[in-house]
């Protein structure tokens, strides 16, 4: 995992796709309480769901 502090960084490591992992996930931290949530489903119906 490679974390990217700037855009300029972050355009910098595109210019070298030789040595980026595959996929490429892009994420922005916010400042706040962080929770998680687990759901979990059939691909139709809600089967349960866990705020963490």
């Amino acid at each position: 995992m490679i974390v990217v502090q700037s855009e300029a960084h972050l355009a910098s490591l595109l210019d070298q796709p030789d040595h980026l992992p595959y996929p490429i996930l892009i994420d922005e931290y916010v400042t706040g309480k962080e929770i998680e949530v687990d759901l979990i489903s059939d691909g139709k119906k809600r089967r349960s769901f866990q705020p963490s």
